[in-house]
């Protein structure tokens, strides 16, 4: 019988390429950070006196300088986004579609007569084939594409809603450390130091005493009265850039999975993995709990393609759980009527 350890190996294969993606990924978005500091760097010096210090005159001029910087980060985080999801959606693919030819191949070689007819049937199907590329041709990666962009998670924020979220509190972070600069005489040099260690450097403060909008420690009031302590030092904009590039590249690495195991005659069931970086905590973790779920299947097993949409920042992955032998011949067999 066709080794399922081998079909699994090729999905790990593929895995891997897509891991690479999100390593190629965080270099891009350092190109576009390394763009940024430069741009706001300029902007300091352009408008600071002959002693190299900001003005009271310059202010609202530089604001609006960091008005159009912070809508060309935007329009640069929307473009890395768009093309890595639609780049891990297709390795997904081709994984999928790799891995089922190599499985369908190999079991056609222990099988004769009807039998191989119909696993041949399912390869060589144009229409309603076993594989997604030719099944559904390049107009999945688009569908795929879509539905991360417009897919809303809990808390009601679609991808184009977390982008100009994430721009519009560096906009205003920017704003600040402009207006602090230029109150408390800053250089240019300065200015630009603390700009970088807000973009890059999680913690409590600055280099300089220019501080941060919200810190550890700070009490936040709501507009219902509610108040609350910051107990954590802000994130940076580097970290929350990255954050929503690996979730959404992961989401639609996930999208293009579920889809050809749901689609799949030869697929029965979705495993959830941990990945192998995962972390021991003190605690059942989410994560944990869905590799142990077991609805009759399997450990870690759903039916195909329902498995639930890994957290942010996630690394865990899927396999596809294959029908047996007879199982899967019968399958097609009813399928083609014969």
């Amino acid at each position: 019988m066709a080794d399922e350890k081998k079909y699994i190996n090729i999905q790990k294969q593929f895995r891997k390429k897509f891991l690479g993606i999100q390593q190629q990924l965080e270099k891009n978005y350092g190109d576009i950070n390394n763009r940024l500091k430069d741009r706001i760097r300029r902007i300091a010096y352009d408008y600071s006196d002959s002693a190299g210090n900001l003005t009271t005159a310059s202010m609202d001029a530089m604001q609006q300088e960091i008005d159009g910087l912070s809508y060309w980060f935007a329009d640069e985080m929307k473009d890395l986004l768009d093309d890595n999801i639609v780049r891990s959606a297709d390795i997904a693919i081709t994984g999928q579609d790799e891995a089922a030819k190599w499985y369908i191949k190999q079991m056609m070689n222990e099988t004769t007569g009807t039998s191989r007819e119909v696993l041949r049937k399912a390869l060589t199907d144009g229409k309603d084939g076993i594989l997604l590329r030719v099944k559904y041709g390049e107009g999945l990666l688009d569908n795929i594409r879509d539905f991360v962009w417009d897919y809303r998670w809990t808390d009601g924020y679609k991808l184009s809603d977390r982008i100009w979220k994430l721009q519009g509190t560096m906009n205003q972070q920017l704003k600040s450390i402009v207006e602090q600069s230029v109150n408390q005489g800053k250089s240019a040099v300065n200015f630009s130091r603390a700009v970088e260690d807000y973009l890059e450097k999680p913690g409590p403060a600055w280099r300089t005493d220019i501080k941060p909008g919200l810190q550890a420690g700070d009490t936040i009031t709501t507009k219902n009265g509610l108040s609350y302590t910051i107990n954590q030092p802000r994130a940076t904009v580097k970290g929350n850039a990255l954050r929503l590039a690996r979730t959404e590249t992961q989401q639609a690495y996930h999208k293009a999975q579920k889809i050809s195991d749901k689609e799949s005659d030869i697929v029965k069931g979705t495993k959830w993995n941990l990945s192998g970086s995962h972390p021991n905590y003190d605690y059942y973790e989410i994560c944990e709990k869905r590799a142990d779920h077991d609805e009759g299947l399997g450990k870690g097993v759903y039916p195909a393609g329902e498995t639930p949409w890994d957290h942010p920042n996630g690394l865990c992955w899927l396999v596809s759980v294959l029908k047996e032998k007879d199982e899967l011949i019968n399958t097609l067999k009813n399928k083609y009527n014969r």
